[in-house]
């Protein structure tokens, strides 16, 4: 299986993986997404807090791998939740973005070697809760505002 394969399955996997979270917390710069039981209860399985940090940084954690990305060229919290959570490249930008916030030159955030070396789970399912929080944003903007 090629790089390109191997993160294709990847991103189908973490998208299916947060495809029924809602959110749970919305704060101005501090959202909190995860699965609801039938009584409104969390289900802490990919439960994901999602944080806007001083600067250009986003921060994503929970019941998955932590993940920084950085460098946004805006501070905005929104702003910076559709740069990630709106990017379709997560095999180079979204990926860049996470070595740069992770400092780690590759070592957390890239698996596989040679030819089949790219974005580890961590990245992916980081992104994938970051487009999923997006969705929700823009379904609740929907509702409310449109």
């Amino acid at each position: 299986m090629g790089a390109k394969d191997r993160l294709q399955d990847l991103v189908s996997l973490a998208i299916e993986a947060f495809a029924n979270h809602r959110l749970v917390l919305c704060g101005k710069d501090r959202w909190r997404i995860a699965r609801l039981g039938p009584n409104g209860e969390i289900n802490s399985t990919y439960a994901t807090e999602i944080i806007s940090l001083w600067g250009t940084r986003l921060y994503v954690g929970g019941d998955i791998d932590d993940c920084v990305f950085a460098h946004s060229d805006n501070s905005d919290p929104i702003a910076k939740l559709r740069w990630i959570g709106k990017c379709e490249d997560v095999g180079y930008y979204v990926c860049q973005k996470a070595q740069i916030g992770m400092t780690d030159s590759g070592k957390l955030t890239l698996e596989g070697r040679g030819r089949a070396r790219g974005p580890s789970a961590r990245v992916v399912f980081a992104w994938a809760a970051v487009r999923r929080l997006c969705e929700l944003l823009d379904l609740w903007v929907a509702e409310n505002i449109g």
